[in-house]
């Protein structure tokens, strides 16, 4: 009798252990699913994250650019309206410079023609 008592003992120690191994496959199956649903959730924040930071970065890089642009076309105004006024300075001395030429000119003809009489 004793001999089948530790033959059904030993039976259910057996499938005593086959449970508890069976449970803890299951709690490792949880924890691994649970751990891999996390890192999902995790890359998934993590791309998104991303996602925006490239979105911020293209944005700014856009406001970048179109202040660069503004700056560009108000520094070729501001040459252009340099030249125009260097071009009127140059045109106003020319004529100056021309007046000048003119009057001597004329002064030193007449004064020929004065030595001459």
């Amino acid at each position: 009798m004793e001999g089948m008592e530790s033959k059904n003992s030993s039976k259910s120690n057996e499938k005593v252990e086959k449970e508890k191994s069976k449970t803890l496959e299951a709690a490792k199956d949880t924890t691994e699913e649970k751990e891999s649903g996390e890192k999902k959730q995790k890359s998934e924040i993590i791309e998104s994250i991303k996602k925006r930071l490239k979105g911020l970065i293209k944005k700014e890089n856009q406001e970048d650019q179109k202040s660069q642009e503004r700056e560009e076309s108000l520094t070729v105004k501001r040459l252009k309206g340099f030249l125009s006024f260097l071009g009127v300075l140059f045109y106003l001395g020319a004529s100056k410079v021309l007046d000048l030429g003119y009057k001597l000119y004329r002064n030193i003809f007449e004064s020929i023609v004065k030595a001459k009489e």
